[in-house]
């Protein structure tokens, strides 16, 4: 995104303050999300947790490709931070969940 903000910035004609407040949404985003994901991943599965953090991924980043305002940019950079939230806590616990035992086993035996 880093890259991409120097564009946005000229496109969108935004200030200094926007932009940081559009490159650090997604993280305040994905701290709530954090803190939902793994008791909704206790009531829905893991499985369809990850599925719905593809769906937010899906639906930020398409807002973010057709946002041609501000305010556009923020909701999809929001709705991809939730996604991120919800990536950032499953995904590994998917993974161990699925792994061989073998590569489970924490006492070395």
């Amino acid at each position: 995104m880093a890259g991409a903000l120097l564009f946005i910035k000229e496109e969108l004609m935004i200030t200094d303050m926007q932009v940081q407040l559009l490159a650090g949404i997604l993280n305040v985003c994905a701290l709530p999300a954090c803190m939902i994901a793994g008791r909704l991943s206790d009531y829905i599965g893991r499985r369809y947790t990850i599925m719905l953090s593809s769906i937010f991924f899906f639906l930020g980043s398409t807002l973010m490709g057709y946002g041609s305002s501000f305010p556009i940019l923020i909701i999809g950079r929001s709705i991809a931070g939730f996604g991120v939230g919800f990536a950032l806590i499953i995904a590994p616990v998917y993974s161990a969940e699925i792994s061989s035992p073998s590569y489970r086993d924490l006492d070395g035996e």
